[in-house]
């Protein structure tokens, strides 16, 4: 969104212009120094982030002008000022890295200390800082056309008004301060905040308040900006800002805009200042974009290339600084064409090959099939979730269900399991909830937890169970169909040349009609089965123990079985035929290690559980 500035605010930027004139001279000459520019571009993000920002940067710097002026010649290292700075103020316009690795206080400090004009120009530069601090400080909050504009949208039910919770994202932790001082005194929404000087269980903490808020804004630094999945907490975000590096900018939209966002709709502004160079940079930005997106179907991803955007800056700082044309008003017209650069299109080039870009075989359907198939096989979230809460159960462990996904769990006098502890505290099986809530131990079908206890239960199951292998299941069944031995395998199969193979496993559910026809299934009508919806039984214990003395003695079972086999093998032989044709599609002249990708060869197999399944009656 572009936002006219008001009149103090277009004085405050005419007062940093002659600031800009004096530091680079009338022609430039002056500052032709690389520090400079970073300085000049450090000053310009704290104009357009808030008038608090801008206004302490100001003061800092002037304070330690004049220290400067105190100082004797041999007092001053400057080059030992330079080194430091440059990394600062590089990091503050490129918004490289962790936002917080220089924060703002530090990059402060070190740009204060910064000469990078001669000494004898040192009254000169404090009496035009002077001038922008003046300007500055003669703004009101009513001027604040940014700060209005946020007010008006938070308010407006069309556009941030609708939903209860919003993320405002600012570069610093001074305007962080600002907005939370001013957006709190209106008493509507509960006020957080966050930045890099938080622990990380300061910052869990906030952020669990402020889901659980009515009507909440979290108002953050780039501290929060990777790592944290805040889908569930808001759908609303807010720019303050405009990010150089439009990474920063996805990173950002990223905490809201991802999967499992539970509202249908995200809402993202971006608040920009008409006539600021954030509208020179974004421009800049967008022109690259397009003919990226023209000439190779997709969005660039070179602005990752630290080098390539910290070049392109520069390359605006002396188009547009010297020429002063970001005060035009207008700026934001049609842009203009102009020809890939051989550094853009090499990066380009770069991302569609050794990218997702580039992998035109392959499309987003197959890579979510197989995922499906694969937490089919190895149980989905929440069916670890019901096994763990079930075993501890059995147990008699103590599990107490404090939200959804979300629970504490204790032996409190039970059985103990060999190498648990007695109290686990709080748990969930949920991983986007664990990346907001650190405290909690995230339980997966990997973690040592659940691996001890299923163990535990194993070993108490053989110990204690006749059979123990064997499992009857009542299961709700179309009409007329009749009970089922299935029979779990596990498969395994060689793959690959001779020269170089490899052993694959696998768990194979084999179904078998307990009837006359003794009919065979795999695949999804075995996984159907075991998928339907339990029932009550009205079999005995003897009639039970019967269909499982029946299911291990039928005719020719060996035989069957090695049929299922093979048909399994048949199944995997086909996948990886189809995926060898495709491959060799996508890189013809790399296809030498494709070569017996194809051969399967079935291993020997091993019978790890049988269950009989039986028709019953609907549970109530």
């Amino acid at each position: 969104m572009f936002i006219e500035p008001s009149e103090p605010e277009l004085r405050v930027f005419q007062a940093f212009q002659e600031y800009q004139r004096f530091v680079f001279g009338e022609r430039g000459e002056r500052g032709t120094h690389v520090l400079a520019k970073w300085m000049v571009m450090h000053f310009l993000r704290r104009a357009t982030s808030s008038p608090r920002a801008l206004r302490i940067s100001l003061r800092n710097r002037i304070a330690r002008l004049q220290e400067r002026l105190e100082q004797t010649e041999d007092e001053i290292d400057e080059s030992a000022i330079a080194r430091g700075a440059e990394d600062a103020l590089k990091s503050a316009a490129l918004d490289a890295g962790d936002t917080d690795l220089f924060s703002e206080e530090e990059a402060d400090s070190k740009l204060d200390r910064l000469s990078v004009l001669e000494r004898t120009h040192t009254h000169d530069e404090i009496r035009f800082l002077e001038g922008v601090l003046d300007a500055v400080t003669k703004m009101r909050t009513a001027s604040d056309t940014k700060l209005r504009e946020l007010k008006r949208l938070l308010a407006d039910p069309g556009q941030l008004g609708g939903f209860p919770r919003t993320i405002v994202f600012t570069r610093y932790k001074d305007t962080m301060g600002y907005l939370a001082e001013e957006l709190g005194k209106d008493g509507n929404y509960a006020i957080f905040t966050i930045d890099g000087s938080l622990s990380d269980k300061a910052r869990a903490e906030r952020i669990a308040a402020f889901q659980s808020s009515d009507r909440a804004l979290l108002i953050a630094t780039d501290a929060i900006s990777e790592g944290l999945n805040l889908q569930y907490a808001a759908n609303q975000l807010v720019h303050y800002e405009l990010p150089w590096n439009p990474n920063r900018l996805e990173q950002r939209n990223g905490r809201v805009d991802r999967f499992r966002q539970p509202e249908r709709v995200v809402k993202i502004r971006t608040l920009i200042n008409e006539r600021s160079f954030d509208v020179v940079v974004f421009r800049k930005l967008i022109e690259k974009a397009q003919r990226i997106r023209e000439e190779y179907g997709f969005l660039p991803g070179y602005f990752s290339d630290e080098k390539y955007t910290e070049e392109l800056l520069l390359e605006l700082i002396d188009e547009n600084l010297t020429e002063q044309r970001f005060l035009q008003p207008g700026l934001f017209g049609s842009p203009t064409r102009e020809e890939l650069a051989p550094e853009e299109r090499r990066i380009a080039d770069r991302m569609r090959d050794e990218s997702f870009y580039g992998q035109a075989a392959f499309h987003l359907p197959d890579v979510e099939e197989r995922l499906r198939h694969s937490q089919e096989t190895i149980g989905s979230p929440a069916e670890v979730e019901r096994l763990v809460v079930a075993a501890f159960r059995y147990l008699n462990w103590r599990v107490d269900e404090i939200g959804r996904g979300h629970y504490r769990i204790a032996r409190a006098g039970a059985t103990p399991v060999q190498g648990l502890p007695d109290d686990h505290g709080e748990v969930t099986f949920d991983a986007d909830i664990a990346v907001v809530r650190p405290d909690f131990e995230h339980l997966d079908i990997a973690h040592p937890v659940v691996s001890k206890l299923l163990a535990h239960i194993k070993r108490q199951s053989y110990l204690e169970i006749k059979n123990a292998r064997t499992a009857m299941l009542a299961k709700q069944l179309p009409a007329g169909t009749p009970a089922h031995a299935v029979f779990h395998l596990r498969t395994r199969f060689r793959v690959g040349s001779e020269e170089s193979p490899q052993l694959i496993e696998g768990l194979t559910p084999v179904a078998i009609s307990l009837d006359a026809e003794h009919r065979l299934a795999l695949g999804d009508a075995a996984q159907a089965l075991l998928a339907a919806p339990p029932a009550q039984s009205a079999f005995s214990d003897e009639m039970i123990a019967h269909l499982i003395e029946f299911a291990l003695a039928l005719e020719d079972l060996e035989g069957r079985l090695e049929r299922a086999v093979h048909l399994e093998k048949e199944r995997l032989r086909a996948e990886r035929k189809h995926l060898k044709a495709r491959l060799q599609e996508a890189y013809p002249s790399e296809a030498a290690w494709l070569t017996g990708i194809d051969e399967v060869t079935p291993a020997p197999h091993d019978i790890l559980a049988l269950s009989v399944i039986v028709p019953g009656r609907a549970t109530r």
